[in-house]
């Protein structure tokens, strides 16, 4: 069930994102990220969330600083667990 529910909290901070909702998005992704204290691909993929949220808001330094800190994680993950979200860093740094 917490996977389920990560999942879903995942899915509703990328929709928020994708409606211009930067400020909630960033709310609930602080949320979650401050719930899931384990270094794992969810975490990955929130702070990838979260700098997009930011970017949205034009917060530019901060979602750079996100986006390296999840790039420090997927170094430490095993690449399997991580190939989708190579990408998505370098379109969050791009950003």
């Amino acid at each position: 069930m917490p996977l389920i529910a990560a999942a879903a909290r995942n899915a509703l901070i990328y929709s928020l994102n994708a409606q211009g909702h930067h400020i909630e998005a960033e709310a609930l992704a602080c949320e979650a990220l401050a719930a899931h204290r384990v270094l794992d691909r969810f975490t990955l993929v929130l702070r990838l969330r979260l700098a997009r949220s930011l970017n949205g808001q034009a917060r530019h330094e901060e979602a750079l600083i996100e986006a390296e800190q999840a790039d420090e994680l997927r170094r430490t993950l095993p690449e399997e667990q991580c190939r989708a979200e190579i990408a998505a860093f370098e379109l969050a740094v791009a950003r």
